[in-house]
């Protein structure tokens, strides 16, 4: 979730401001920061459930084929 950018409100606020702003770079990079850290966990926890869904596959695959040979499912 993303804060509210320190330009908000701010009095001193002009076209262009943001590349001379110290508050702005250091609420960009922070930003940053958290993005960064939210996309590890999501990497993460994307390559759990792709480990899960291959699993999943091969045993409802293996179900498959063991019924069409007149086989138990599980």
């Amino acid at each position: 979730m993303m804060r509210q950018p320190p330009c908000y409100g701010c009095s001193d606020r002009a076209l262009g401001c943001h590349s001379d702003c110290p508050r702005w770079v250091e609420w960009k990079e922070q930003e940053h920061r958290v993005q960064e850290a939210v996309r590890k966990a999501k990497g993460t926890e994307q390559a759990f459930q792709e480990i899960s869904c291959k699993r999943s596959r091969k045993i409802l695959k293996q179900a498959v084929h063991n019924r069409t040979r007149g086989r138990r499912a599980y």
